[in-house]
This record gives C-alpha cells, sequence and structure tokens, in this order.
C-alpha cells in the first residue's frame, strides 16, 4: 500500500517514481476494525506518528553517515594522490642533484687536469 508518507520517504532516499514502493512503514486506517497491508487491525496513534518519525530520523542519520563515509573515502584517496606526487617531486629532486653532482664531478676534474698540464708545460719550460 502506497501511501504519503511513504512516498515522502522514498522521496528523501532519492529512488525514482517507479521505485517508491513502501518498505517498513505500514500506515493503519483511522477506521478501527479494518485489515491494515501487513494483516494486523487498529489505529493511528501517536506511537505510530513517533515510529514514523523515527523512521525518517534513521534514514537522515543513515544518509548523513554515507556522506560522510564517502567524503572520508574522497580524502583518503586525495590524501594519496598527494603522496604520490611528493615522492614523484621527491624522486625528481633527487635525480637532478644526481646530475648537477656529475656535471660538478666533471667540471672539477677537466679543471684538475687544466690546473696538472699547466703545471707539466711549466716544468717542462724549466728543464
Amino acid at each position: 500500500m502506497i501511501t504519503p508518507f511513504s512516498l515522502a520517504l522514498s522521496a528523501l532516499r532519492g529512488n525514482p517514481p517507479e521505485q517508491r514502493l513502501p518498505r517498513v512503514l505500514v500506515w493503519l486506517p483511522l477506521e478501527q476494525d479494518q485489515p491494515t497491508v501487513a494483516g494486523g487491525v487498529g489505529r493511528v496513534g501517536f506511537s505510530g506518528v513517533a515510529a514514523c518519525a523515527q523512521a525518517v530520523e534513521d534514514e537522515v542519520r543513515q544518509r548523513v553517515e554515507e556522506k560522510v563515509e564517502q567524503g572520508k573515502q574522497r580524502a583518503k584517496k586525495e590524501l594519496e594522490k598527494g603522496e604520490q606526487r611528493a615522492r614523484k617531486e621527491l624522486e625528481k629532486g633527487k635525480q637532478r642533484l644526481e646530475q648537477e653532482g656529475e656535471k660538478a664531478k666533471k667540471e672539477i676534474e677537466q679543471e684538475v687536469q687544466k690546473v696538472r698540464k699547466q703545471a707539466e708545460d711549466k716544468a717542462g719550460t724549466r728543464r
């Protein structure tokens, strides 16, 4: 039995119209001694309204918890991506530093060879 309340609950859940079927809630008729969907008999009283309010509150709480969990997962993925970028940048920095070190070492070697040759030439002209 589809009731306005069950339709409202389904709309809260974000279900399209063709999927808006009541799950747990049963709307009891106002006339006494009339069978309900659940097979029972009765009236809608304060306890029924409280149960409906509790169901809505539970549904909202569940949706909020789902959104929070999605946010946590999204934040975790972003953190992992950031860590990966940081590791890549660190590796690139190490490689650049190593390349600059090698280049400086070669320049020093060339300078040392140049000075040795000049010293040898100087020593050779003295003899």
